[in-house]
């Protein structure tokens, strides 16, 4: 063998490598010709070719390839291209078609169609102009196609306007409207055209030939040829001559059912790959189609059963492969999805579905890099399909590249232009870029292209909600609901479930903007019946349970549990203001990513940061009429960086009160880390210091009846772990851990009462208090079709260490002296429950059971709780809901418990006395009309309380008694109006026997009647401002007591009074935040009123001015 000389060898390399370079430049000449390109091609179809101003010869272009201005392009017969020009504008050239790029100015850009069809989505500020032979096009943001063919030019409007002139006249388009102009004529409006039907050249169809297996009639490839390029029409003709000449051909019946369907004709696409797959069960394309068509006729596990069946005798089709981990992700099995796809590659490496459904696997275990890796190798070999466009556009978002991920989205819409669903995600990614007309646009074209796909609804129902009109967000929202079974062509029954209860919560949170606080409550609770796991519906339950009286456990119960469920997001701490929910709609919806829903998605890589402020002033009558002040603030930061979100939080409340010794000073800290160690499974912790100083704080009967030298001091701090793990769909773990130092200091001088002569002798108390408590909980969910299963255990251990310090002033030393009594304890609690929520037909049954084991130096005690709740769905707008349980108050480190907190919509866990033993019954019926919502809710809770009697250190129980009830009248007649009428009713029967204090707020009370009649309107404006003009009927008697040594002493207190309260608020522009000011208790009206809720003041008899302030950012 000879060798050649090394300068042969020399000059060999130096030739190919002159020759790569040659044929590389070529390949992009045409963007080397100008400091500035003007056009970029994104997709190629068949032959396309391009004439640049510099050279006089046609030349093939390519994916990827820039052009300048003056450059020609041309598209060939049975051909397509797609293109980006410099202003961010995407058009789509159809076959036979010719342009010119003619340039951009500062002012405007343009190009010449000189023959052919042109599809425009324009969002440039930029006017953007079209020169044709007959007619001429100004646009600005808008879509829209122009074809110039048979001595006419015709122009349908999509969405957006169109200017059109010539020398004969001019006409003006908007939204479906269509128009021509031959020469010499004037442009006129065409009543025979439509939009829709003008972009029927450029729809998408999936091809469900396998060319790799290169065993297709050569007819029925160039079928599928014709059809990759949008030629449907010819397509059907040449289909049609083969199974005239064939008609046993499978594949022919195969790929008219595609047609169909792509065409929106479900029953006639069905009934085709049904007969397609009775001819030829053995063949992919058969199975394939078949899919398809059972797919569109919501019947997801019939459509995975024709495929699996497929495989076994075919099973080394690369496509049939791919399309079965395609549903296997609308199935939510990522794992198994992408062990499919990556099969499939296997035997093609160049299936750009499987590729396709690759890159969606990743997206939803966000994944990003890898994830746009696999779509650009998908887009690279299918650059028409609008799937990996979408996919792509979606991982940038997701990587906090909004701008770039909307472009993409684009893209794929040109690429798909009656792909409702593509147009649903593009109007979200125009209201993330907050361009709400944009965004208005695509849910309108969305909702038109499929009436059936809640999608549009949904997003569109947050958009105007957020632009101050929550009676259109309603209407869309709950229309979202009616159909959200629809989206069972590409959804589970588990993942509906889960979607219907997304937007049953967001649904909800409208409600509270119209003030419909009872109805947002229902539709808690009924997004919890429908899927415990919605960390939504959570969420809004512990925001609503911050303005309910004695519901402090289960607010911040909900509360944890939301945060134990929660994906990464940018609101996972709660702010202490009332309305610090500021953003949280944005992250509403559906939460588990498929094939087809990428709604988390959108919760990207950013910063966030939220602030809350309240000044109030008050000129208190109890202070002799000086002014005193409220100051409360909150600042929240939050960010999602890939796998990890975290949120840094300080709340600040000074409180003067409206008497002396009833002032208030809070200081709050929190830090929130959380990380996605994979899709399936997440930690957190969270760390939360809290500091009080507070005097005298309730309510009472008597104005006069308060301390004057009560003080509290309060150091806690608080150490939390959580962890969430998937082991499949609905089927989840969760495991939280929870660690208090509590540290309270109390002063007083109290009084003691004793019997005659000595009276009442003055004392002064100091009490210190020292206890360590760990909380360590266990809980699955087990969520499947039909039913759902909530099991879970605790245990509980608390470390008491308390020293009273009791001094009495002679003469009463001795026997009275100073004592100082050292009190430790502990106190041992483990629990177990077991939920299950269970539907059969319009009835969910709640039944449960649970046990608590408690040790106290005291009292040894097991307690079993069975649970039964029902709500039956009467109709479609009437619910009836009934529930009977039992509890007992479980002491708990920071109020906070996985275990359920409802039945059938009925609270289980107030803010009761440790150790209760608690039995509730209730019923509830609602009726939801169109514009008219009503409801009557009645329970009654029978109590047994114990008390430790410090003589003989024994537990004692006295009976309590509650009963409660409410009626609710809510209207919104017109879409700027809502007014709502309240009922509410509540019984206090609670013996003195164990009541030495006559100022304890909670004890001592024989019987206590209240009753409230809310009245309220809300007044909303386009402009962003809300007005409300409520007025409150306020009734209350009762009969309190005090022990005393020789017996009790009651004192009977009774008022009624209407209290006016209005505010104004308005939304800032580009939902950065709200200005509210308000006055609550606007006429100064003084009355007695007694609270039976310490922690919060509903009412005060003192007129309240403020201001409140949120920021978003």
């Amino acid at each position: 063998m000879k060798h050649r000389p090394r300068s042969a060898q020399r000059l060999w390399l130096w030739l190919s490598f002159c020759l790569l370079t040659i044929s590389a430049s070529s390949s992009v000449s045409a963007a080397a010709q100008c400091d500035e390109w003007v056009a970029r091609i994104i997709s190629v179809q068949g032959k396309v070719e391009a004439k640049t101003a510099h050279e006089n010869r046609w030349k093939n272009v390519e994916q990827g390839q820039r052009y300048c201005a003056n450059d020609m392009i041309h598209v060939r017969e049975n051909s397509r291209a797609a293109l980006e020009l410099a202003n961010e504008t995407i058009i789509r050239l159809d076959q036979n078609t010719t342009i010119v790029l003619s340039g951009e100015s500062e002012e405007s850009s343009w190009l010449d169609l000189l023959k052919g069809a042109v599809h425009f989505i324009t969002r440039t500020p930029n006017a953007l102009k079209i020169k044709t032979p007959y007619v001429n096009a100004a646009v600005e943001g808008t879509e829209f196609v122009i074809r110039v063919e048979n001595g006419e030019t015709i122009v349908s409007v999509i969405e957006g306007r169109v200017a059109l002139e010539n020398e004969q006249g001019a006409l003006l388009l908007t939204n479906g409207q269509s128009a021509s102009a031959r020469a010499g004529e004037a442009p006129l409006r065409r009543l025979d055209i439509r939009p829709e039907d003008a972009v029927q050249w450029s729809l998408y169809y999936p091809s469900i030939i396998d060319r790799s297996a290169l065993r297709s009639h050569p007819l029925t490839l160039e079928a599928d040829r014709l059809l990759s390029v949008g030629r449907a029409a010819e397509a059907r003709a040449l289909l049609d001559k083969i199974v005239q000449l064939r008609p046993d051909n499978a594949a022919a019946y195969a790929m008219q059912s595609i047609i169909a369907l792509t065409q929106n004709r479900n029953d006639e696409a069905l009934a085709l790959a049904t007969q397609a797959f009775t001819l030829n069960p053995t063949t992919p394309t058969t199975a394939i189609a078949l899919s398809y068509a059972q797919q569109a006729q919501f019947d997801l596990r019939a459509a995975l059963n024709t495929l699996q069946r497929a495989l076994h005798v075919t099973p080394d089709s690369s496509l049939l492969l791919a399309r079965l981990a395609e549903l296997l992700l609308s199935l939510d099995d990522l794992d198994q999805a992408e062990q499919v796809a990556q099969q499939a590659l296997g035997i093609n490496p160049e299936q750009a579905h499987a590729l396709t459904i690759l890159g969606f696997a990743h997206l939803g275990q966000f994944n990003t890099q890898r994830a746009r890796r696999y779509f650009e190798q998908a887009i690279s070999l299918a650059q028409a399909s609008p799937l990996p466009r979408l996919g792509i556009g979606l991982a940038l978002i997701r990587d906090g590249e909004l701008g770039d991920g909307r472009r993409e989205i684009e893209i794929a819409a040109t690429l798909s232009p009656a792909n409702a669903l593509i147009r649903s995600y593009l109007g979200k990614a125009y209201y993330e870029e907050k361009r709400n007309d944009l965004a208005a646009d695509q849910f309108m074209l969305a909702k038109s292209l499929d009436p059936n796909d809640p999608t549009p609804w949904f997003y569109d129902a947050i958009r105007k909600q957020t632009l101050n009109n929550p009676v259109g967000a309603l209407q869309d929202l709950q229309q979202s609901i009616q159909l959200n079974d629809n989206r069972a062509v590409y959804r589970s029954r588990l993942l509906l479930d889960q979607d219907q209860a997304a937007r049953s919560s967001s649904l909800a949170r409208i409600y509270n903007d119209l003030g419909f606080q009872q109805l947002a409550l229902s539709e808690g609770w009924k997004s919890l019946n429908t899927d415990p796991g919605n960390h939504s519906a959570h969420r809004l339950l512990a925001d609503s349970y911050s303005v309910l009286p004695r519901h402090e456990i289960a607010r911040v119960s909900e509360l944890l549990q939301s945060q134990l469920l929660q994906p990464l997001n940018l609101n996972p701490i709660q702010p202490q203001l009332a309305e610090s929910s500021l953003g949280i709609l944005d992250g509403a919806g559906p939460t588990s990513a498929t094939a087809n829903e990428f709604n988390p998605l959108f919760t990207r890589d950013r910063f966030s940061l939220q602030l809350n402020g309240i000044a109030a002033r008050q000129d208190s009558e109890q202070r002799h009429g000086q002014d005193y002040t409220t100051r409360s603030s909150d600042l929240v930061h939050a960010a999602v960086i890939g796998r990890y979100s975290y949120s840094i939080g300080t709340f600040r409340d000074d409180n003067e009160g409206i008497r002396p010794n009833q002032d208030r000073d809070r200081k709050i800290e929190n830090l929130f880390l959380q990380t996605a160690l994979s899709h399936k499974t997440s930690v957190q912790f969270e760390y939360r210091d809290t500091q009080i100083s507070q005097g005298d704080l309730p309510l009472r009967y008597a104005p006069s009846l308060f301390s004057s030298s009560e003080r509290r001091f309060i150091d806690s701090r608080v150490l939390r772990l959580g962890m969430r793990h998937d082991f499949a769909p609905g089927n989840t773990l969760l495991f939280s851990a929870i660690s208090n130092d509590h540290e309270e200091h109390t002063r007083d001088n109290a009084d003691l009462n004793l019997a005659p002569p000595s009276g009442t002798v003055p004392r002064s108390l100091t009490v210190d208090l020292s206890e360590s408590g760990q909380t360590f909980e266990l809980q699955h969910h087990l969520f499947k079709k039909g039913y759902s299963i909530i099991s879970g255990a605790g245990t509980y251990r608390s470390d008491k260490n308390q020293v009273i310090d009791v001094n009495f002033p002679t003469p009463f030393c001795p026997p009275f002296c100073s004592t100082n009594i050292p009190v430790a304890s502990e106190i041992r609690h483990h629990n177990g429950y077991l939920y299950s929520h269970i539907e059969q037909g319009k009835l969910t049954w709640t039944t449960g059971l649970s046990i608590d084991d408690v040790t106290t130096q005291a009292r040894v005690e097991t307690q079993i709780n069975p649970k039964l709740g029902l709500t039956w769905q009467l109709n479609n707008s009437t619910t009836l809901r009934a529930a009977a349980f039992r509890t007992m108050a479980r002491s708990l480190v920071a109020n906070q418990t996985v275990e359920p907190t409802q039945v059938a919509g009925f609270n289980q866990f107030f803010d009761d006395i440790s150790g209760s033993d608690a039995r509730r019954y209730g019923v509830a019926l609602e009726k939801n009309l169109e514009t008219l919502y009503l409801g009557i809710e009645v329970s009654k809770r029978n109590l047994e309380v114990p008390f430790l009697a410090a003589q003989t250190n024994k537990t004692f129980k006295a009976d309590w008694a509650e009963q409660t009830g409410r009626a609710y009248t809510y209207w919104t007649p017109l879409k700027w109006l809502a007014a709502s009428a309240e009922y509410q009713y509540e019984s206090f029967r609670r013996p003195a026997t164990y009541s030495f204090d006559k100022r304890d707020g909670t004890v001592g009370i024989p019987n206590l009647t209240t009753q409230q009649l809310p009245l309220s309107i809300n007044l909303f404006s386009a402009n962003g401002f809300t007005t409300n003009i409520s007025a409150t009927r306020v009734k209350q008697k009762g009969e309190f007591a005090t022990v005393i040594q020789t017996g009790t002493t009651t004192t009977f207190s009774a008022d009624q009074f209407w209290v006016f309260d209005t505010s104004v608020s308005f939304r800032l522009s580009n939902r950065l935040g709200r200005v509210t000011i308000g006055a609550k208790n606007l006429l100064d009206k003084a009355f007695l009123y007694h609270n039976t809720d310490i922690a919060t003041t509903r009412l005060l008899p003192e007129r309240t001015l403020f201001t409140h302030l949120s920021l978003s950012f």
